[in-house]
C-alpha cells in the first residue's frame, strides 16, 4: 500500500492509503482487527499526523469489514464499475446506442486516440484541463504535469490517452492500473470540440486496454452528478460503493475525559474561518 503526507496550511497534517482518491490494500493478505488498527496507529504516531484517510475499494468488502471491527468509522460513497469478463466486442455491443454512435462519428471526423509518451504530451493535457478549470466550476484541485507524468514512468505505469484533432490535443484520461481492476482516475476535454465525441472515445479506448491487459473491471470512480452517473451508465456501468475509513489518534480514557470536562466547563467561542480546512 502507499500513503501520502499533506498539511494544508492552517489545518491538520494527515495521510492517506492511498493518496487523492487511490485505493489501497494490505499486500500480504489482511490481518486481524487488532494487527490492522495497530499497524494504523503506528503510521500516526510515527509521523506525528492527526488522522488517518484509508481508500477501500467496491470490491474489497472483506478489508473494509475488518476494519470495522477495528472501530473505525467510514463514509461509503457511490461509483460505477463496468464488469469486463467478456470481449470489447461484446462490451460495445451493450453500450448505449447513442453512445456506440457517437464513437463512431468520432472515428470518421478523425478523432484519433494515442496514448503520451513524453513531457510535452502531459504538458498539453494539462493545458486543456486548465482551459477547462476556468469554464467550469468545481474542479478544487489541479495535478501538476510533474505528477501526471511521474504515474507513466511507475513500473506498473499508469496510461494518459490522449484525444487529438489535426494533430491538437483536444482531450485526455487517465487511467491507473489497481490489481486486477482499471481506475479512470482523471479526465478533461475542450469543449470547443465536443462534436468530435472525445471523451466517449476515449473510455472506450481505456475499456479496448482494460479488457486487453485481462482486467476483471473498470472502476470509473466517484459518480456525484447525475449527468455523470449517466454518462457512465451508458458504457453498461452499474452503482457501487466504495469507502473511506477516518482513522483518528488513538487516546487514553483519561485524554478523553479531560478534554470534555474542558468542554463543559469552558465558554462556547466562535471558530475561526481559518481553522476550518476542506480535505
Amino acid at each position: 500500500m502507499h500513503g501520502i503526507l499533506t498539511t494544508p496550511d492552517g489545518g491538520v497534517a494527515h495521510g492517506a492509503f492511498g493518496p487523492d482518491g487511490l485505493f489501497a490494500h494490505p499486500s500480504n493478505g489482511i490481518p486481524s482487527p487488532r494487527s490492522l488498527a495497530q499497524a494504523a496507529y503506528d503510521v500516526l504516531e510515527a509521523h506525528g499526523l492527526g488522522y488517518l484517510l484509508w481508500h477501500v475499494r467496491f470490491d474489497h468488502g472483506e478489508l473494509a469489514a475488518v476494519l470495522h471491527r477495528a472501530g473505525f468509522s467510514s463514509t461509503p460513497y457511490a461509483t460505477h464499475v463496468l464488469s469486463l469478463g467478456q470481449s470489447h466486442a461484446d462490451l460495445f455491443a451493450a453500450y448505449r446506442k447513442t453512445r456506440r454512435n457517437e464513437i463512431r462519428q468520432s472515428q470518421k471526423k478523425g478523432c484519433i486516440i494515442r496514448e503520451a509518451t513524453t513531457y510535452d504530451d502531459v504538458l498539453q493535457y494539462c493545458a486543456v484541463h486548465a482551459k477547462l478549470a476556468q469554464q467550469k466550476e468545481g474542479f478544487r484541485v489541479k495535478y501538476p504535469a510533474e505528477l501526471i507524468f511521474g504515474l507513466l514512468q511507475l513500473p506498473q505505469p499508469a496510461t494518459l490517452s490522449l484525444a487529438e484533432v489535426s494533430g491538437q490535443v483536444v482531450a485526455g484520461a487517465l487511467f491507473i492500473p489497481d490489481g486486477d481492476s482499471v481506475f479512470y482516475w482523471h479526465g478533461a476535454a475542450d469543449r470547443d470540440f465536443s462534436d468530435y465525441f472525445p471523451t466517449g472515445a476515449l473510455v472506450d479506448h481505456g475499456i479496448q486496454a482494460a479488457v486487453a491487459r485481462g482486467a476483471k473491471s473498470l472502476n470509473f470512480g466517484a459518480s456525484g452528478s447525475d449527468s455523470l452517473r449517466d454518462f457512465k451508465a451508458s458504457f453498461g456501468a452499474k452503482p457501487a460503493s466504495n469507502w473511506t475509513f477516518t482513522i483518528g489518534r488513538r487516546e487514553s480514557l483519561r485524554t478523553r475525559l479531560g478534554r470534555s470536562l474542558r468542554r463543559l466547563f469552558q465558554p462556547t467561542r466562535p471558530v475561526s474561518p481559518l481553522l476550518i480546512v476542506a480535505c
